[in-house]
């Protein structure tokens, strides 16, 4: 950053690298100043700025305040040749699909988010699971198990992952993560239990139930390369 000064493409990067290390510290005031001071910056580039404006975002929701969040990650959807904007529409519809109805929970999951991007596993599972218990009805739920399988699978604990998504699936049928959650645990049984039988269950699983699924092919190509068929 300091001696690439005349390059506003490397300056940016490099601040914008910077920001999530201070992120993952920590230290939030820090990151969003250097993200406020990036935006500010003459000639540099408009994807840089993008992935800023939407850091800046997940900063304001980790912090609490879901509808200023909303309202950033809406002036990010505005743009659908941007490469942010399908990142910015998913949280942008999670934030609002649930902040009317409970919004304490919202907060405490945004929370959990971030020790979880500060890599504070135990910590953050720790508060997902309480939002489970303290609010068993909310449609927050499902997302709580999604993201609570993945932290299990981070940490190599891998039949806790798969509990924890069949979990969502038997819990939760008709929820919209139901066919990514199918393929991370054929993922799981593919790469982390090395179980070749559980993970082409999975992805048939898939294949049968979300035939039109965004994670169809990829399932098929799986299925292929360990069924050993040439390709």
């Amino acid at each position: 950053i300091k001696e690439y000064t005349r390059f506003p493409a490397i300056t940016g990067e490099g601040m914008l690298l910077l920001s999530n290390v201070r992120l993952a510290s920590g230290k939030l005031n820090d990151t969003e100043t250097l993200l406020q001071n990036l935006l500010k910056m003459p000639n540099t580039q408009k994807t840089i700025k993008e992935r800023a404006s939407f850091l800046v975002a997940e900063i304001t929701f980790f912090s609490g305040n879901i509808n200023d969040a909303i309202e950033r990650l809406k002036e990010l959807t505005k743009s659908p040749s941007s490469d942010i904007t399908n990142d910015a529409l998913i949280l942008q519809y999670f934030l609002e699909e649930n902040v009317q109805l409970l919004p304490e929970a919202l907060k405490i999951y945004g929370k959990a988010s971030l020790l979880q991007r500060q890599r504070k596993f135990s910590e953050a599972l720790n508060i997902y699971k309480e939002i489970i218990k303290t609010y068993p009805s909310a449609t927050i739920i499902d997302h709580t198990l999604h993201v609570m399988g993945d932290i299990f699978t981070q940490m190599q604990r891998y039949s806790d992952a798969v509990k924890t998504y069949e979990n969502l699936l038997n819990d939760f049928p008709e929820s919209i993560l139901s066919d990514h959650v199918l393929i991370k645990i054929g993922e799981v049984y593919q790469r982390g239990i090395k179980d070749t039988k559980k993970a082409i269950e999975s992805y048939q699983t898939l294949l049968e139930k979300y035939p039109k699924s965004i994670y169809a092919s990829e399932a098929r190509k799986r299925i292929r390369e360990l069924r050993g068929d040439t390709l």
